[in-house]
């Protein structure tokens, strides 16, 4: 059941990502496009389900990682340079340092492949941009294996394709899609990403979702990052699923 469900999933994601051909059928009351019909309808059924249900794992998965910080301290699991990342009334609070001279920067180890990452977000009025992506798995230094972020900002959310370390003279950071939207200060949204393959879907809240979709994004992730700059920036109830 398992096998059937991924095989849907992965099929029914084609299928966004490209043009399906349409045949015209002269005979309306033809059984014969019935099966391929419900096929499909059951495929997009696993895709919303997968991608959109907010706060519910997703089936055929397993928790890599839940993190409500109720708790004092960050840990030692949470690694930082830059910013001020502190955990404040149960959330992970950030702020962008004027002396560090660039963005604030925390990370946190979690292995993944095809999998969902979800979270909570809450900006300020003196925010600029909230960013969530990944640093490359250590055995995968491919030149073409690149990461993506999804970046956030007051009026408008994007998705990065991310350029090439190993070139830094000859690739830059590319938007693959964007959507102008409003997100107002001081109120909780949360963000899902579904990453299969080298498709990749985000969604806000009920807001129309970002897809996009590139060969690398399929490498394997090692390292979850959060950047800020401006500040400060909330962020909660973070949940990873991996496939099972």
């Amino acid at each position: 059941m398992a096998i059937i469900t991924l095989v849907c999933i992965l099929d029914a994601q084609k299928r966004d990502a490209a043009p399906i051909k349409m045949e015209r059928h002269t005979r309306m009351s033809d059984n014969s496009t019935r099966p391929n019909a419900l096929i499909l309808l059951a495929c997009l059924s696993s895709v919303i389900s997968m991608s959109f249900a907010l706060g519910q794992q997703p089936a055929n998965s397993v928790v890599a990682l839940q993190e409500s910080f109720e708790r004092p301290e960050l840990g030692d699991k949470w690694t930082y340079s830059k910013g001020n990342w502190k955990i404040a009334d149960s959330a992970l609070t950030v702020r962008e340092l004027p002396q560090n001279g660039e963005a604030a920067v925390i990370r946190r180890s979690v292995e993944t492949g095809n999998a969902v990452y979800e979270f909570k977000f809450m900006l300020s009025d003196k925010c600029k941009s909230m960013t969530f992506g990944f640093d490359p798995a250590k055995s995968k230094s491919d030149k073409d294996e690149h990461s993506f972020s999804l970046i956030v900002t007051p009026d408008s959310w994007r998705i990065t394709k991310l350029r090439d370390n190993t070139e830094p003279n000859e690739s830059v950071n590319q938007v693959i899609a964007q959507e102008r939207e409003t997100f107002k200060a001081d109120r909780w949204y949360r963000l899902r990403i579904t990453t299969w393959g080298p498709f990749v879907t985000a969604k806000i809240d009920d807001e129309i979702p970002l897809k996009v979709s590139d060969s690398s994004f399929a490498a394997q992730k090692s390292v979850l990052t959060f950047r800020c700059t401006g500040g400060p920036v909330e962020i909660d109830d973070i949940q990873v699923w991996t496939q099972r």
